[in-house]
């Protein structure tokens, strides 16, 4: 059951108000019950005839479609709806485009702006002596800007690294008072120009688009050009008292049509930025620390990472430091208050129900009331609840699959449901929906149990298999499931009751002697946090 995106939202009915989770596949939507993880319904997107959005309740939508005898109205409320929309949107255009339908061409909408961007480059300046310093010239790429129903994408110029700014991340859109060409667009506070005929035109176009997924874009036309050129990404400024390291690294160039093309450049981190540039030492893309979601570290290679932001860029870099790189990001984050995921893959969309901004979120009491909720929903699969009576039904087959239930039946293995979860599934499932922050302290149910059950099975894997290279992937997802677990204080007072047994700590002497990056990064995260106490982490202002 793979779904390119997952909303916890609520159905509204005749009878009553119910929580479904919402999930997008290439082809078909469904609702999926939260706790069994059933399918209860499943729609084509070629039966949706419109979308409906509530001026009344801000949260509210409701989807139209064909039914078999009758016209069907599918009822949500989402606390976020414009994310849910964008999504929907996305998901249907891209299943109009792939089925060749008749409306794609209204379903994909894509209006389409012919335009440069800025580029810059080092140029000595002949003109001078050789000790003069040379000057940078500005240059414009041709691009082209394509206004769709979900985000505006860039093709050509600097697509490489602004591919594309999704209309729920768009916070302004500028047009200059004194330049009829001059257009900029604001994401995640920076300032990305770029020059078209008409930027009204682009203006009014973003805004519609925005308004049907119940965003509205602000236009702001107060600010003169050289207003404008002064934020423009290129320049934004950099303290020399806050640049922490600096290392040399290669990063693919998207702009070449060959295969294998890397530039080189460095990588600068501040105390705000991350900061990327070419070897002329001119800025080519930064971010702010606060939008990192997750760092990639694949295990295949020695010098490659990728970093992940929270609008979805993604970036990759090659260099023979890349362990320190990694460990200098993650420091510098965690000193702001925010954690970041580290994995050997990249994490799928799929398998999240939560938006990223609720799941990055460090203090337990800042935790939304519908994810508390949803994490008693994760602690239960964890479980099974608790009793042999709620992990079966009439037939004997296994009505919400668990830990628990399935460590009952290893001895027995032929009687286990043909579609029940894996215990890692079950463990990657929790990871991805609970936020760093950790479990809620209003969570008393299942807590030490499900913190007993997971700390058990590290010394099996650990030190009983005879293949302990293939299972590191599963030690490191079950110490980041620790990891949320121990916020809680039931959880820290269970683990610290089991760490004082012999067999544990030889277990986690074992993680540091297999030398796997991610497992031994999951355990110091661990320790340190059932060391420092289930206290949450303290912001820096």
């Amino acid at each position: 059951m793979s779904f390119t995106d997952r909303f916890l939202v609520v159905k509204v009915k005749w009878s009553g108000k119910i929580e479904r989770i919402l999930g997008f596949r290439p082809y078909m939507f469904a609702t999926v019950h939260p706790k069994s993880g059933a399918i209860t319904n499943e729609w084509s997107y070629d039966a949706i005839t419109s979308v409906d959005i509530s001026f009344e309740d801000k949260s509210e939508f409701t989807i139209n479609m064909f039914g078999l005898k009758k016209k069907v109205s599918l009822k949500l409320r989402h606390r976020y709806r414009s994310e849910v929309l964008q999504a929907l949107f996305r998901a249907r255009a891209a299943f109009a485009i792939e089925r060749r339908l008749k409306n794609a061409h209204i379903l994909a909408k894509l209006t389409s702006f012919d335009g440069h961007v800025e580029t810059f480059e080092l140029h000595p300046d002949h003109d001078h002596t050789a000790d003069d310093q040379p000057t940078v010239h500005c240059s414009l790429v041709d691009c082209v800007l394509q206004v769709g129903v979900d985000a505006v994408y860039q093709l050509g110029g600097t697509s490489g690294r602004f591919p594309y700014f999704d209309l729920t991340k768009l916070q302004s859109v500028n047009v200059a008072t004194d330049d009829p060409t001059m257009l900029v667009l604001r994401s995640a506070g920076l300032s990305h120009l770029f020059h078209v005929a008409s930027p009204n035109d682009v203006a009014r176009a973003i805004m519609e688009a925005g308004l049907a997924v119940d965003v509205i874009v602000p236009v702001v036309r107060d600010k003169s050009a050289a207003a404008l050129q002064s934020q423009h990404v290129h320049f934004t400024s950099l303290d020399a008292d806050s640049v922490l390291v600096s290392y040399d690294v290669q990063f693919p160039d998207e702009s070449s049509e060959e295969d294998q093309v890397v530039d080189m450049g460095s990588l600068v981190l501040t105390d705000t930025y991350l900061v990327e540039r070419d070897h002329f030492r001119l800025t080519m893309f930064v971010q702010p620390l606060t939008s990192l979601y997750e760092i990639v570290r694949l295990e295949d290679t020695t010098d490659e990472f990728t970093v992940e932001f929270g609008n979805e860029l993604r970036r990759t870099y090659y260099s023979l430091h890349r362990d320190a790189i990694i460990a200098h990001i993650l420091d510098a984050c965690a000193s702001r208050g925010t954690l970041v995921r580290l994995h050997k893959m990249r994490t799928p969309a799929g398998r999240r129900v939560f938006l990223r901004c609720m799941l990055m979120t460090t203090a337990s009491s800042t935790i939304p009331a519908d994810m508390v909720w949803f994490q008693a929903t994760w602690l239960h699969r964890l479980v099974g609840g608790g009793g042999d009576k709620h992990d079966t039904d009439s037939h004997g087959t296994t009505k919400t699959p668990s830990i628990l239930s399935q460590l009952r039946q290893k001895k027995k293995p032929q009687q286990q449901s043909v579609d029940a979860m894996s215990h890692v599934e079950m463990v990657l499932d929790f990871n991805a929906n609970v936020p760093l922050g950790g479990l809620s302290t209003k969570l008393k149910d299942n807590v030490a149990q499900a913190t007993s059950l997971l700390l058990g099975e590290v010394p099996h894997m650990v030190l009983l298999r005879q293949s302990p290279k293939s299972n590191m992937d599963t030690v490191a997802s079950y110490l980041q499931c620790l990891y949320r677990l121990v916020a809680n204080p039931f959880s820290a007072k269970q683990a610290l009751e089991h760490l004082a047994r012999s067999e544990y700590m030889d277990a986690m002497a074992e993680i540091l002697k297999r030398d796997d990056f991610s497992s031994i990064q999951s355990l110091f995260c661990f320790m340190s946090r059932l060391l420092r106490g289930p206290i949450g982490l303290r912001t820096r202002k």
